[in-house]
């Protein structure tokens, strides 16, 4: 569970399932990406997260192959090789 920052695509890149919850208006479009790429479950703009949240690690615990998929998707992501690329622009 974490929020919709920078450490998405850290978890991303680590196949890690995560629940995310913006924290900050700039990362609402994150969560609904993420969502709608189903790398992960995104709980935005919900009064009930609480509620919502304990739903979903319910879910999990009834079937543990939405965790593997979220874990492949997110993976498939983010590859892990964005420093490299970036050293390579600023070199050339």
């Amino acid at each position: 569970i974490g929020a919709a920052g920078t450490t998405s695509w850290e978890r991303c890149c680590l196949g890690v399932p995560s629940i995310v919850v913006p924290i900050a208006e700039n990362q609402n479009q994150i969560a609904i990406n993420l969502m709608l790429s189903n790398a992960s479950i995104s709980i935005v703009n919900s009064e009930k997260g609480y509620v919502d949240m304990v739903k979903i690690v319910n879910s999990f615990l009834l079937d543990s192959n939405k965790l593997k998929n979220l874990s492949e998707i997110s993976s498939s992501i983010v590859d892990g090789h964005g420093v490299r690329r970036v050293t390579n622009m600023i070199l050339k």
